[in-house]
């Protein structure tokens, strides 16, 4: 049984995921499909890593950015819209 706020139960959601995928310092990472930035946000904040998000949505692109402006953490996150199945 979990307890604690909605809120806590997503930040712990976002560390499981980056400890899952063995994200270290420094790292460079790549978020298909970012949502609104969340994941990228948390991994750029609590770790350093830069990141690459790629999305489909121009509104997701332009609200994550405005997100990422607000963290100040543009020098590491870059968001782009582009097709994930062209993006390699």
């Amino acid at each position: 049984v979990f307890r604690g706020t909605l809120e806590e139960a997503q930040w712990r959601k976002l560390d499981t995921l980056l400890d899952r995928a063995q994200i270290q310092p420094g790292q460079t990472m790549l978020d298909i499909g970012f949502g609104w930035g969340g994941l990228s946000i948390h991994a750029a904040r609590k770790y350093g890593c830069k990141v690459t998000g790629i999305t489909l949505s121009v509104e997701q692109m332009a609200l994550a950015n405005e997100r990422v402006k607000k963290e100040g953490l543009e020098h590491l996150i870059n968001f782009e819209v582009v097709d994930y199945r062209t993006f390699a």
